[in-house]
């Protein structure tokens, strides 16, 4: 739906289809707000504010002039392309009618890319939280055997260098279908992980790590590609015995865009939650 509804017939139009109409919008948008309640989807497109940000920026469209090309842009595609409008000052140029039309696609879509832009994020906070949570339950699990072991005659001693360090590579890669609510998009992730650990005693210990990725998502039909870089810190911590154990995770994430393309603007995004797990085990023998 186009600003074209709000002009009425019986009013004189001023000699620039890029015009301001602030009462008659009104009442246009009344008329839409109750037709989208009744649940149909509706996108008014303001063609006045699209040429007012056009005129702010002209070299970011892409337009030389902003005003209505010369007599002798006819038959000439290349000259008319430089202008905005056509010589009358009215109607717009193949140049002002390709941007006005992708403006309105990207409307119609964008509410269809959000699901891609979740998933990167969430790829990123995936992997990083399985890694911790893997070197979490390795600490729990080895511990439990220790302490359970018929053959050890003594309690096992610490180790002589209470320090531990650890790099790990992690990646992935997933196609998502087509959704009433999403356009199809293929996922893919590469990045890796460094950390420390400070082991206490035998059933303590604590950690960090540091976890870099580049999350991207390309929607099918070069319909357009979301990335971003991903920087996680997290600390970590862990007690356990022969029956019980406590389990403690704290992460901060952020992730800034990384140059995504126009039709698809990936978020900042700054998160951090923390987590504890506790409970109850006992080894079983076969």
């Amino acid at each position: 739906m186009s600003d074209s509804c709000r002009k009425s017939p019986a009013t004189p139009q001023p000699r620039s289809a890029l015009h301001s109409a602030k009462p008659t919008t009104a009442k246009c948008r009344r008329r839409l707000a109750g037709i989208a309640r009744s649940g149909v989807r509706v996108e008014l497109v303001d063609i006045a504010l699209i040429g007012t940000q056009i005129k702010a920026n002209p070299a970011l469209y892409g337009v030389a002039n902003t005003g209505a090309c010369p007599l002798s842009c006819i038959g000439n595609p290349a000259l008319q392309n430089q202008y905005l409008f056509y010589f009358n000052g009215v109607h717009l140029t193949s140049l002002g009618f390709t941007i006005v039309g992708e403006y309105i696609v990207n409307r119609l879509n964008a509410p269809l890319t959000l699901p891609a832009q979740g998933d990167v994020g969430l790829s990123s906070a995936m992997g990083f939280a399985s890694t911790l949570f893997g070197k979490l339950d390795t600490f729990r699990e080895i511990s439990l055997v220790s302490s359970e072991a018929p053959y050890a005659k003594a309690p096992i001693a610490a180790p002589v260098n209470p320090w531990s360090f650890y790099m790990l590579g992690n990646g992935a890669v997933s196609d998502r279908q087509a959704t009433v609510a999403s356009n199809s998009f293929n996922l893919e992730s590469v990045g890796g992980t460094i950390g420390g650990e400070y082991r206490i005693n035998n059933n303590a210990f604590v950690g960090g790590a540091f976890d870099y990725s580049n999350p991207k998502a390309r929607f099918f039909n070069s319909a357009g590609t979301t990335e971003a870089n991903s920087y996680q810190f997290g600390a970590y911590g862990a007690w356990t015995n022969a029956h019980f154990f406590a389990q403690a995770r704290d992460v901060w994430l952020a992730e800034l865009p990384k140059h995504p393309a126009w039709r698809c603007r990936h978020p900042y995004l700054e998160s951090r939650w923390n987590e504890l797990r506790c409970g109850r085990q006992d080894r079983v023998s076969v």
